[in-house]
């Protein structure tokens, strides 16, 4: 059953054990994207969900990158069955005690190797998702994750990738460096210095050319009513209306333009 009611901690030791953990790498625990990254899951991210996953009751999902656990934990709130995987042994340290702090015990955390296919069986999961994760793949990897993703889910499942750091976008997402998307990858070996670039969208889209586009389906609409549920401002509401015609236009969705690109596909039954 979906629970509508933001996720609350439950367990005082399990928080107290997620905040030492944090203390024992040198971290923040009562930041925004480590301690206070559930709430932000769930005001940025639960709305998309909701908009393009539908409900999630008894649904069986796969959390690609699940970092600290939040959207795993708020996917699980949702009443989603969740598989959330990781390559970082001690992220998934920290958020199997996220999920006791909130008082999920359901979630299966499970480490994953950096390359080999995933460990699941074909067609296992109604719904992969993929929250600023695809960025930190291993470039000679990604083509071969995605393949994985379209293995791994059922005939109509729905493939979420948000919040991505995009190659199109003149500042870099995530290291914030201006113009850095824009160097070729033999830059990093005469540098010296391996620099944090984003995805390309055009990359993920050649992946699953038979999977409906659905941000593109209606023009972007359901799109912009989930981003107004999480807050957008009016200013952001109308750039992104005035993006999803230039989108139409030539042919793609408003999403993919986007400097933290969107993609919901649906894949054919």
């Amino acid at each position: 059953m979906e629970n509508k009611a933001i996720p609350a901690i439950l367990d005082e030791e399990a928080h107290q054990r997620f905040e030492s953990l944090f203390r024992e790498h040198g971290w923040q625990a009562d930041h925004r994207f480590s301690g206070g990254y559930v709430e932000h899951v769930w005001a940025n991210a639960r709305p998309l969900i909701e908009a393009f996953a539908g409900p999630l009751g008894s649904k069986r999902v796969l959390e690609f990158g699940c970092n600290y656990g939040a959207s795993a934990i708020v996917l699980s709130h949702l009443g989603a069955v969740v598989t959330a995987v990781d390559v970082d042994a001690n992220f998934l340290q920290i958020a199997q005690a996220n999920a006791a702090r909130f008082g999920d015990q359901t979630i299966v955390f499970q480490q994953v190797p950096e390359s080999g296919a995933l460990p699941f069986a074909d067609a296992s999961f109604d719904l992969i998702t993929c929250i600023s994760v695809l960025e930190y793949v291993k470039p000679s990897l990604l083509v071969a994750r995605l393949r994985d993703f379209d293995r791994l889910l059922k005939p109509g499942g729905t493939l979420l990738i948000m919040g991505t750091s995009s190659r199109l976008a003149p500042r870099e997402l995530h290291s914030r460096r201006w113009l850095v998307n824009y160097l070729p990858r033999w830059v990093d070996d005469w540098t010296g210095q391996a620099m944090q670039r984003g995805v390309a969208p055009w990359l993920v889209a050649r992946a699953f050319p038979n999977y409906a586009d659905l941000v593109r389906a209606d023009g972007g609409r359901r799109f912009i009513a989930a981003k107004r549920d999480a807050g957008a401002t009016p200013a952001k509401l109308v750039a992104l209306t005035v993006l999803s015609f230039l989108a139409q236009a030539i042919g793609t969705s408003v999403g993919s333009l986007l400097p933290s690109f969107f993609f919901a596909l649906r894949k054919p039954d």
